[in-house]
């Protein structure tokens, strides 16, 4: 059978082995980059990274037991690409219409907090970094939550509309996050827990005080 004089088997064989060749070779790249990241903790080419890793991640996912990875890495780098992607858009937002979202594990599991709809709210009681952090965030101007889910965090963000946020947490709450800010045209930035859990989670206080004071200023340093 011919379609415009060329062999319609011929041709769709053609192109099926070609995008076969096509994402054979993005999914070697995105394992190259992810161990390159590994290694180095440098993510390299971020948009390039990003949609590669978009188009091929299952594969990627599937092979990287040969670098003797695992899928922690992978939810690093995504979360490393998307605050390298993001970061400039991020600082130039005045601090007035950026959001914090703390998740409610990382509080001492004698926390005296109450809790509403707009989640738990702190006492300052120093059992836990929070409070601290807390002064100094809305000091600068922080919108901030300590969210005790997801649902709570597509409320606020629809209350209050921030343009930006700060999104703390571990890999499911980050990737539905993250995507979610994204497709309501809202700067994110992310930042995993060193260990995650339901109590007694971990998170690098200095990342997190770093990108919170991201300005125009300092966002190349």
């Amino acid at each position: 059978m011919e379609v415009l004089g060329f062999d319609l088997v011929y041709l769709l064989v053609t192109v099926g082995l070609a995008v076969v060749f096509t994402l054979a070779v993005l999914t070697i790249i995105g394992i190259l980059l992810v161990r390159h990241f590994d290694k180095t903790g440098v993510a390299l080419f971020p948009r390039l990274f990003m949609f590669i890793l978009n188009l091929v991640e299952t594969p990627i996912k599937n092979l990287l037991w040969l670098f003797n990875l695992d899928a922690k890495t992978l939810f690093l780098v995504r979360s490393n690409l998307i605050n390298a992607i993001y970061r400039h858009r991020f600082a130039a937002v005045p601090v007035k219409e950026r959001a914090i979202f703390l998740p409610q594990c990382l509080r001492n599991q004698k926390c005296p907090a109450n809790t509403d709809e707009e989640g738990l709210h702190c006492k300052g009681c120093g059992k836990c970094e929070i409070a601290d952090y807390k002064k100094e965030a809305e000091k600068l101007g922080y919108k901030f939550f300590i969210a005790p889910g997801g649902t709570m965090v597509k409320r606020m963000i629809k209350k209050y509309r921030p343009k930006a946020i700060i999104g703390v947490g571990c890999e499911n709450e980050i990737q539905m996050g993250s995507e979610m800010a994204i497709r309501h045209g809202i700067i994110p930035m992310t930042i995993p827990l060193a260990k995650s859990g339901c109590v007694n989670t971990i998170v690098d206080w200095d990342e997190v005080r770093r990108i919170t004071n991201l300005t125009p200023q300092n966002v190349n340093d």
